[in-house]
């Protein structure tokens, strides 16, 4: 929806901004309804591509075939709105995992899909989602999900010892 206003002899167009639920949303989207809506994300699932409650990111309805890689906005059996990769398909089940986490989430439906994120902006600069390439670059980032769960177990370990190491000084 745009609403358009007059200065002088020129006329010039503005998007109206409206805020309104996800589910309001996906009930328009549903409908036929094109409106991308934007959110800026609460948790940390989704680091380093997103930033929490830094990065912006635009969600579009599902208007084609979900791929391996796609970043995507889910509702959880819980009642809770989640932007995670899409890791795995197999037929109507579809396994995500957040790009900062070491385990998969449960499988959802595809019926639980909410809407692709097709860009995300940070700091003024538009990260392009919704091509070929981010889903490849996404999926090996998912790969490493096993050296990142030994690299944690690493980190807390020698965080210990360096605490037992400043504690006998």
């Amino acid at each position: 929806m745009q609403q358009e206003f007059s200065i002088g002899a020129k006329m010039k167009t503005e998007p109206q901004v409206k805020s309104i639920s996800v589910e309001e949303w996906y009930k328009l989207s549903a409908s036929g309804t094109e409106i991308p809506v934007t959110l800026k994300l609460n948790g940390e699932s989704m680091r380093p591509l997103i930033r929490k409650q830094r990065d912006a990111v635009t969600v579009v309805r599902v208007c084609r075939e979900l791929k391996r890689g796609d970043v995507v906005l889910f509702l959880r059996k819980d009642g809770a709105y989640v932007v995670h990769r899409i890791w795995k398909i197999k037929g109507e089940s579809i396994v995500t995992a957040g790009d900062n986490c070491v385990e998969c989430d449960a499988p959802v439906s595809a019926s639980d899909i909410r809407g692709i994120v097709i860009k995300a902006e940070r700091n003024g600069k538009i990260i392009n989602l919704d091509s070929a390439v981010s889903r490849a670059f996404g999926i090996l980032w998912q790969m490493t999900r096993p050296l990142r769960s030994v690299w944690l177990k690493i980190k807390k370990c020698g965080a210990g010892i360096l605490k037992r190491m400043r504690g006998i000084k």
